[in-house]
């Protein structure tokens, strides 16, 4: 089993993941 922290660290890089591969160019636009 592996931790709990070790488990939420795994869905935020998993969120980031795909807010960078899905939406580049709004990140982008927001960071503006």
């Amino acid at each position: 089993m592996s931790k709990p922290s070790d488990l939420v660290q795994g869905t935020l890089d998993m969120l980031l993941l795909k807010i960078l591969a899905l939406e580049p160019m709004n990140g982008f636009a927001v960071s503006q």
